[in-house]
């Protein structure tokens, strides 16, 4: 069989995959800090046209910053909070 221009297909996404749609589920809310359990809040900064999320508590210096999409940087979070509470168990 001769192979054509394009590069052979990937293989799917398996549903342990931390960027599958099972995984993330539900991403529009509900997302709290994982040092202190405020509401933690996505947001684009207008400067680097990229998304980042803080904590609003001034005595926390949780954040993460330079997502290229408001779900990564959701993603990020979650992954944070988890590894966050595996630590401190």
């Amino acid at each position: 069989m001769k192979s054509g221009p394009y590069p052979p297909r990937a293989p799917p996404i398996t549903s342990y995959d931390c960027m599958s749609r099972d995984y993330v589920d539900e991403l529009r809310w509900g997302w709290q800090c994982p040092r202190c359990d405020a509401d933690a809040t996505v947001t684009k900064d207008p400067r680097t046209e990229t998304f980042l999320w803080a904590c609003p508590e001034e005595s926390c210096p949780a954040v993460g910053f330079g997502f290229t999409s408001r779900r990564k940087a959701r993603i990020a979070l979650r992954e944070y909070r988890e590894r966050y509470n595996d630590i401190y168990r």
